[in-house]
């Protein structure tokens, strides 16, 4: 074979090559893409079930004033947080830790072991949730280990971080705080002093007796649908 020949042999090997080359990184791109959307997608779906989990928790934690398992010192599952001259207001960490233990409980029910992904063999670990709440946001950090398996592809999925809902937690527990503080060391209820807070953070307070000797107070943010509900009792004697 002359020089010629073989030059001109190189040279369709070369754009042979060169073709198979770009078509394998061009399949494997749309592969990965293809991949990456249905895994964001899974992501987006646990996400979302952060979001109405940790929404049901603030509710259910709220409504019996900062517990997820009913205080020991408490009726009806409403705490009291003043009892005869003594403080039992939680902490705002205490809260958090009730709100992280509802989702670590209840996210599993939420993603129904992913029975929408039946195509896809999905295993979970652990659920380890973390709570932050702010004045007018609530902010999960989500320790949740998925991995998901699909043909020869293996993705895992670990962390779910800065996911937040929007109710005015935070500010229902300082005027909370508000009210203990002022009961101290006075054994008597004054209805005004909640006033101000509440006017200046959006709330409304209904004060109400209890019975004989214990104030029902709940605090309200009417600006999420439905209202959340903040309960506690104050008992005087």
């Amino acid at each position: 074979m002359n020089k010629k020949g073989q030059i001109t042999i190189f040279v369709v090997v070369a754009i042979i090559l060169i073709a198979v080359i770009s078509l394998f990184y061009l399949f494997k791109d749309n592969l990965r893409s293809s991949g990456s959307g249905e895994y964001d997608y899974i992501y987006s779906f646990v996400e979302e079930c952060i979001k109405d989990v940790g929404k049901s928790a603030t509710y259910y934690v709220s409504e019996r004033g900062g517990y997820f398992i009913p205080s020991e010192l408490s009726a009806e599952e409403i705490p009291y947080y003043y009892y005869s001259g003594q403080s039992y207001l939680p902490s705002k960490e205490q809260i958090e830790d009730e709100i992280s233990k509802y989702v670590n409980e209840m996210l599993f029910f939420c993603t129904q072991n992913f029975v929408d992904f039946s195509e896809i063999n999905i295993s979970q670990g652990k659920i380890n949730s973390k709570t932050h709440v702010h004045e007018e946001e609530i902010i999960f950090e989500v320790e949740y280990p998925i991995t998901i398996q699909k043909g020869e592809n293996t993705v895992i999925i670990k962390d779910f971080e800065n996911i937040p809902i929007f109710m005015k937690l935070g500010s229902i527990y300082d005027l909370s705080s508000e009210i203990i503080e002022q009961q101290k060391g006075n054994n008597e209820t004054c209805l005004t002093c909640p006033l101000n807070f509440a006017i200046e953070h959006d709330l409304y307070v209904d004060i109400s007796l209890y019975n004989n000797d214990t104030i029902l107070y709940l605090i309200e943010d009417q600006d999420y649908s439905p209202s959340l509900k903040f309960k506690f009792l104050n008992k005087y004697n």
